[in-house]
């Protein structure tokens, strides 16, 4: 069977293109690539979508799947509405939305409160941060974010190549601040100035300068405890985690206080949103009347508040907190109750170990209530073992003097015990 010609087809060029010169042709493909490169990011980026996390509530089951659409939370209000299966919902009763995250490896300022605020920006040849005579600034978007320097604690640079880790950063107490080099040296003195380029330490009398490519961290000695009047935890996907004045979110943008400074990003940045106040008062804000430890050998534990026992963050069942109390085996932990306490809500786990230790953790949580001095069981867990999820509770504690948290052994003696009641909290009649 023979084939079939087929036609050829030929581009037509018009006659008038033959009179445009070769340089003409190359100028207009310059220009026209440029114009490419420069919609590139227009072109190929799609529209900022509003993050999706679970959402605790003060009553009923959590929302597996839920978007902040608005929010304002300050010291007056608490006016959350989320986006749910496509329809919005307003939510009078939100414990918490979303979970905090990591820090990324960026230039970092930490407060004296634990606040943690992240440049949005991954490198600066000029640096990101300031440090002047009453203050600290840090680059985020197009703006300096300006932070009184007294209620500033560390302006993280690279602190791993002091050793340092950004979530376990020592909490000791310091009268001089303290310079960290990137040569795993350290200085002492008060610092001046960290400029674009050079650090200004004053070592009794004498101005040393340092280039600020040698610095790796600087923690100050000053550092004030202010007055608590946080209203809510923020958390941003770049690890960001502060504690807000206030909160409002609008359309595709947010807008917090900090230490009475603004910030602002896009919303499609947040990942948790905790209420602080109102009717929900967390364990780890309030002084217990007693706490017990009984050795398994001979070491003693202390118990951690809003932290890990090893320090860090609490991570442990599946999630990561940012408040919540830690008790290693066995270990009694007790607090007065008021009038108004009616529930007692927390979510138990046993923490994620250390990379390179063995995952042997295992612990029985118990409560009790404290009634006309006598200690009466309110609740027991099975054995919770690490990387078990974490197991929500909710009990009635109305009526009680006191409540007490317990930890016991389970397998393995001690071994791992580290016990997280995330989220612990009490809960007020409205």
């Amino acid at each position: 069977m023979s084939r079939m010609a087929l036609p050829r087809y030929e581009l037509q060029t018009p006659a008038c293109w033959s009179r445009v010169s070769a340089r003409t042709m190359a100028r207009g493909c310059r220009v026209a690539s440029i114009a490419l490169l420069l919609a590139g990011p227009l072109l190929l980026a799609s529209p900022l979508c509003a993050a999706e996390g679970v959402a605790v509530l003060l009553e009923g089951e959590p929302i597996a799947s839920a978007t902040i659409e608005s929010c304002e939370i300050d010291a007056a209000r608490r006016e959350v509405v989320l986006g749910v299966d496509g329809e919005s919902q307003a939510i009078s009763g939100l414990v918490r939305w979303g979970a905090p995250t990591p820090p990324a490896a960026r230039t970092t300022v930490v407060l004296e409160d634990g606040s943690r605020l992240v440049t949005d920006r991954p490198w600066s040849p000029a640096g990101l941060a300031r440090v002047e005579a009453d203050k600290v600034r840090l680059r985020r978007g197009k703006a300096w974010i300006d932070l009184p320097r007294n209620r500033v604690r560390w302006v993280l640079l690279s602190p791993e190549a002091a050793g340092l880790d950004a979530e376990r950063l020592p909490t000791d107490d310091t009268d001089d601040d303290t310079v960290f080099l990137t040569s795993g040296d350290q200085l002492s003195g008060r610092v001046e100035t960290l400029s674009a380029d050079l650090l200004r330490l004053d070592v009794a009398g004498e101005v040393i300068e340092t280039p600020l490519e040698a610095i790796a961290a600087v923690r100050f000695g000053e550092a004030e405890i202010a007055a608590n009047d946080a209203v809510c935890l923020v958390g941003l996907d770049d690890g960001t985690l502060i504690e807000a004045q206030s909160l409002s979110v609008s359309e595709d943008t947010f807008t917090l206080v900090i230490a009475g400074s603004a910030v602002s990003g896009d919303a499609a940045a947040l990942v948790l949103v905790q209420p602080l106040g109102g009717s929900v008062r967390y364990l780890s804000d309030i002084e217990a009347v007693d706490y017990r430890h009984t050795p398994y050998l001979d070491l003693p534990w202390p118990c951690s508040r809003d932290t890990g026992l090893h320090g860090g963050p609490l991570v442990g069942g599946g999630r990561r907190a940012a408040k919540g109390i830690g008790l290693h085996s066995a270990a009694r932990l007790v607090y007065r109750l008021d009038a108004g306490s009616q529930r007692f809500q927390a979510e138990l786990a046993v923490a994620n170990p250390a990379p390179d230790s063995a995952r042997t953790g295992s612990v029985v949580f118990r409560v009790y209530l404290v009634q006309e001095g006598k200690f009466e069981p309110a609740y027991q867990s099975g054995v919770i073992r690490v990387g078990d999820p974490a197991t929500p509770i909710d009990l009635q504690v109305s009526g009680a003097d006191a409540l007490a948290l317990i930890v016991d052994y389970a397998d393995n003696g001690d071994a791992g015990d580290d016990a997280l009641w995330l989220d612990a909290r009490l809960v007020a009649t409205p």
